[in-house]
């Protein structure tokens, strides 16, 4: 492997455990390793994943979601005469600040036979050859909503084509059309240039140390610093909430 540091981490959850309690302790550990460059959790959790409608499996998969992991397994491991699940998880977590995933291959490969109750599940996991799988870049750009320019644009939105249509998947596809009108109206860029940002805030600290009663130069200092600190808050949740987008 090229990256860094990976994690692996096996899980086999028992029916009686409370489900609530589980995904409270797993997202726990997950958020101690979210520093790793790539991340697998595998195992047979016993959270059926096509329940996709029950609040506990929202719960788990949101969860999931929110820490950056994507389900690889999508289809039943395990199936009778009366019944499948997807009961037997495989979830991937790249570091998108450092992982190129177009340079990454996944093939999650389902073994079916009847040797046990589960079809085995297996993971081909690499990255594709002669790709550059680590990023190096010093600068980042993000997509911000701004909250208030998408509430003021709803606002003004009549709804009729919504209000007005018979058919409810239609009616269903115009709000969501709209909406997605109004995010796009409201989303802008902001771009991160780490190292430069920081340089240039200890540069402005040292010669404010050399020349303390200058206030031009305090205030600029304490600007671009709260700057640089509210891009690291901003840099840090998007990266954790998945959604980098890398230029």
């Amino acid at each position: 492997m090229k990256w860094e540091l990976y994690s692996i981490t096996g899980i086999c959850r028992t029916n009686p455990t409370n489900v609530q309690d589980f995904v409270n302790n797993l997202d726990s550990y997950l958020r101690s390793t979210a520093n790793c460059d790539i991340s697998l959790l595998v195992g047979d959790i016993n959270i059926d994943l096509l329940r996709e409608h029950e609040y506990s499996n929202l719960r788990y998969v949101n969860m999931l979601q929110q820490n950056g992991y994507i389900s690889q397994i999508n289809t039943p491991a395990r199936v009778d005469s009366n019944s499948s699940t997807i009961i037997d998880h495989i979830f991937l977590k790249t570091n998108r600040f450092k992982v190129s995933e177009t340079a990454i291959e996944c093939k999650p490969i389902l073994l079916k036979n009847c040797m046990t109750d589960h079809y085995p599940v297996l993971f081909n996991f690499g990255y594709l050859k002669g790709s550059n799988c680590i990023i190096n870049k010093n600068s980042y750009e993000f997509k911000k909503i701004d909250e208030k320019k998408l509430t003021d644009y709803l606002q003004l939105v009549t709804w009729d084509s919504v209000f007005s249509e018979s058919d409810v998947q239609k009616a269903t596809d115009n709000f969501y059309n709209e909406l997605y009108k109004g995010i796009d109206h409201s989303t802008y860029y902001l771009k991160i240039n780490s190292k430069t940002s920081i340089k240039k805030s200890d540069e402005l600290k040292q010669s404010l140390t050399k020349d303390k009663d200058n206030l031009i130069l305090r205030q600029s200092y304490i600007s671009y610093r709260n700057r640089v600190t509210n891009l690291i808050k901003i840099y840090i949740t998007i990266g954790r909430a998945g959604i980098l987008l890398m230029r």
